[in-house]
């Protein structure tokens, strides 16, 4: 364009970009490549984020629709019968420990001796009970009894003493071995 009014807007003349040398402008090439996987990286994450984002929200979704037909009632009362079932398998576990020591006690029994006021500790492996017997000779048979079986680890004997109905009472005092009973009875429970 000529000079309008002393200025000049666009000069007249073009000129081109020549190069002088070959490979004069591969740093162009490399910047220009670098942007390209810079951008497709940038891209390939974008969608990646998005398609992560989705599977949240559908997740988020699945919990909420969950959350909505969960039974809270229906959790609390299996929770309860949950407590009750191991109570109830701890009491049975202890019965048939506590039947199997009284029918091994009362098979020990003499016949001319009398047991009365039975008390059992499970976890310590004792049983206690007053005995009455018609004299000497039957207490000692008793003993004897008693101290036969391997059942008995300990056997301790209380005071002996006439009873208001004539007999000989005495209290007994047996530490027994539980595995004797229930041979897989762990001695801690």
């Amino acid at each position: 364009m000529p000079d309008i009014g002393g200025i000049q807007l666009l000069p007249e003349t073009r000129k081109d970009l020549k190069l002088k040398r070959p490979g004069e402008n591969k740093f162009l090439y490399i910047g220009i490549a670098i942007l390209s996987v810079v951008v497709v990286l940038a891209l390939g994450l974008t969608f990646y984020k998005m398609g992560l984002d989705n599977k949240i929200t559908d997740l988020n979704q699945r919990f909420g629709d969950n959350e909505q037909r969960r039974d809270k009632n229906q959790e609390r009362d299996l929770r309860i019968a949950e407590i009750q079932l191991k109570t109830i398998s701890t009491l049975v576990k202890n019965h048939a420990l506590a039947t199997t020591a009284f029918d091994k006690i009362a098979s020990l029994l003499n016949k001319q001796a009398r047991a009365a006021n039975f008390s059992l500790e499970i976890s310590r492996g004792k049983i206690s009970m007053k005995v009455e017997a018609l004299n000497y000779m039957v207490v000692a048979r008793q003993i004897a009894s008693f101290l036969s079986d391997d059942f008995i680890k300990k056997l301790t004997i209380g005071k002996i003493t006439l009873g208001t109905n004539g007999k000989l009472e005495f209290g007994v005092e047996i530490d027994f071995d539980k595995s004797r009973i229930i041979p897989n009875h762990e001695s801690g429970n």
